[in-house]
């Protein structure tokens, strides 16, 4: 319910509020007193785009404070609850700045336009002179029948979502189906890139750590016969040759020598002792150095293998523009890409699955069919009841439900149609209506919508205009009725419509001396006597 609106320095209204009961509030007013105003102020608080023309002339800022309680309101305490306010009490509040971004808040914290657009949904319906153009939308009217049928039967909001959430899957596998395909066209010639280069990688079979190895090998092969040359040239020269003794001989002799002169020269026993150790030593490296030549193995044939597949690995390595040492893992990537890529084995898993999809999308539409059937009967057979109690007596309406293009909402093509005279033949009801037959038909729905439903606190700005006489009355005991459910704000020039109304309000224009401004205010009960006799005097 919306509790209060407060207007600062918007258009002539410099400093204006609305404090609103449960039940139905009638504002009136002379034409161009403003009684406008405070819709296109709620208006803003729904979201719609701000305009500069809208601040009070010559000042920098308008505001507007927007209060509701949504104790009774499920819809908009969820909404709220998901943006993480538990209060029953919302309050919106919409800054207009000349110059600059306007700027938003709910409950005091900032938020995008769009946040407050979302929230408004909940809390606020305005039906203007002009909203029954949406009537005429077949989309609207399919809208409609599903919020109204869904309020009737708790099956029609599953049957809703069951079509929904189907044509989410069948679209899905559609898509999916469909980017394999183009997926597996794409790649007709990666494909054939990749498996050709398999083939040479196949045929390699390279080897993680093998490159290193045999580089390694393949080294030690080719110096094979200069480093046995070195080898024996270096024990030549230590064991000798040709009748020459070699060192560790030598070292012997001059021991044997150091020994003789010992007696007399004590001090030789440590280069006796020296000798003997470094004898021993070059005894041992030539022992070590004749052991690894004879582990030298000049091996050619050896050596052009290795070759070979070394050659192999570097001429691969360039193709693929890596190292040969990574030859092994690229090997294993085009294996793993080549696996993963799309075939025709993979298309009729998919296709199976659009059928199956497909079939689950038709069952829920013919679920959602017959509700949509039996809900709009009864719907527009009180339609028809409302319609006839304000002014249509020879009227009817009903919903045209044929085969549609499939979509979110089923494969249903739903069409209000009309007739407004017993023998005329119902056609569409934007093609027949005149505005005054709209403005009753909007009014209808929102009334049986209203008996099904919590509906937010709803404006009706004007959508008598066209309607007098009797039909005016009857439209003000359907506004009040309304009224009754919950909370409507009406501005009206009829004085039927007003004085139906729980609370009355009137709007008026005060002329100073240096600006026009427009002040509201509730009526005593003689006020409003009044009021309604000025009204009945210009209907007259």
């Amino acid at each position: 319910m919306l509790k209060s609106v407060h207007l600062s320095n918007f258009a002539i209204a410099s400093d204006v509020s609305l404090h609103l009961d449960p039940g139905m509030t009638a504002v009136t007013g002379e034409t161009g007193a403003g009684k406008s105003i405070m819709v296109d102020a709620l208006k803003l608080i729904c979201g719609q785009r701000a305009d500069e023309g809208l601040i009070k002339e010559g000042l920098d800022q308008s505001v507007i404070t927007a209060t509701f309680d949504i104790g009774a309101l499920p819809r908009a305490q969820a909404y709220a609850r998901d943006m993480g306010i538990d209060d029953d009490e919302i309050i919106l509040r919409r800054v207009l700045r000349r110059g600059a971004r306007s700027k938003s808040s709910i409950n005091g914290h900032p938020v995008v336009l769009s946040q407050m657009e979302a929230l408004s949904e909940h809390l606020l319906d305005i039906c203007g002179q002009h909203s029954h153009i949406q009537l005429m939308n077949k989309r609207h009217q399919l809208e409609i029948l599903d919020r109204i049928g869904a309020s009737m039967d708790p099956s029609y909001g599953v049957a809703i979502e069951s079509v929904q959430s189907s044509y989410s899957a069948w679209k899905a596998a559609k898509d999916n189906l469909k980017a394999t395909l183009a997926k597996i066209e794409e790649s007709q010639q990666q494909r054939l890139l990749l498996g050709y280069q398999l083939e040479e990688l196949d045929e390699l079979q390279p080897i993680a750590g093998e490159f290193e190895e045999i580089s390694k090998e393949h080294e030690v092969l080719e110096r094979a016969e200069d480093d046995q040359g070195s080898l024996n040239s270096a024990i030549y020269q230590l064991e000798g040759g040709h009748n020459d003794d070699g060192i560790p001989e030598k070292i012997g002799s001059a021991i044997a020598y150091f020994e003789d002169l010992a007696d007399r020269y004590p001090e030789l026993s440590n280069a006796i002792e020296m000798l003997g150790n470094a004898k021993v030593e070059i005894t041992e490296a030539i022992s070590e150095a004749n052991s690894v030549l004879r582990g030298i193995s000049h091996d050619p044939d050896r050596c052009a293998q290795l070759d070979k597949r070394m050659s192999a690995y570097f001429r691969l390595s360039k193709k693929h523009m890596t190292s040969p040492d990574e030859l092994a893992s690229r090997h294993e990537q085009i294996q793993k890409e080549l696996q993963e890529m799309p075939t025709q084995d993979d298309i009729g898993d998919l296709e199976e699955a659009v059928i199956k999809s497909q079939a689950e999308f038709d069952n829920a539409s013919k679920a959602i069919r017959a509700l949509r059937v039996s809900c709009g009967e009864e719907i527009a057979r009180k339609i028809n009841e409302v319609l006839h109690r304000i002014g249509l007596e020879k009227s009817r309406i009903f919903f045209n439900i044929v085969d549609g293009r499939p979509s979110e909402s089923g494969s249903d093509d739903v069409e209000v149609m009309f007739s407004a005279n017993v023998g005329q033949s119902p056609k569409p009801l934007s093609k027949v209506a005149s505005g005054g037959e709209l403005s009753r038909v909007a009014l209808a729905f929102q009334v049986i919508e209203a008996e099904y439903a919590a509906l937010p606190t709803m404006i009706f700005d004007e959508i008598d205009v066209g309607i007098g006489g009797d039909a005016a009355k009857r439209v003000g005991e359907m506004l009040s009725r309304l009224g009754q459910r919950g909370q409507c704000l009406v501005i009206t020039h009829q004085a039927p419509v007003a004085k139906a109304s729980d609370h009355h309000m009137m709007v008026t224009k005060v002329h100073g001396e240096t600006e026009t401004t427009t002040s509201l205010r509730c009526l005593t009960d003689s006020e409003r006597e009044q009021e309604i006799i000025r009204m009945t005097g210009i209907d007259a």
